[in-house]
C-alpha cells in the first residue's frame, strides 16, 4: 500500500470555502479515479506556531504506479486548486510505502 500525503497550511479567511472544495469537487475527482483505493481528511487539532489551519489529505494505492498515473491524469484539477487558492495556501507532499 503507498500513501500519497498532501499537508496544507491554509489562511483562516479560506479555510470554510477552501474545505467546501476539497470535500465536495477535489477528492471525489481522485476517488472516481479508479487507481486511489481509499482517502482521509484530517484537520490538525492544535497549532502552536503557524499561523492559519493545517490539513491533511491522504489518498491510498495499491502501488506507486496507481498514485503516479493518478496523477498524471489529473493533473489538470491539482492547477485548478492551485491556482484557485494561490498564495492563501501552501502545501507539500510525501509518499510513503506500507511496511
Amino acid at each position: 500500500m503507498i500513501l500519497y500525503n498532501i499537508t496544507y497550511n491554509i489562511e483562516k479567511d479560506i479555510q470554510k470555502e477552501w474545505t467546501s472544495y476539497m470535500k465536495n469537487e477535489y477528492i471525489p475527482l481522485f476517488l472516481q479515479s479508479g487507481e486511489i483505493k481509499s482517502h482521509k481528511f484530517l484537520r490538525l487539532m492544535k497549532e502552536d506556531e503557524n499561523e492559519g489551519e493545517t490539513f491533511a489529505l491522504q489518498f491510498f494505492g495499491n502501488s506507486l504506479e496507481d498514485i503516479e498515473n493518478c496523477m498524471v491524469d489529473l493533473v489538470h484539477a491539482i492547477n485548478a486548486q492551485s491556482e484557485r487558492f494561490g498564495q492563501k495556501q501552501v502545501s507539500f507532499a510525501t509518499l510513503l510505502e506500507e511496511i
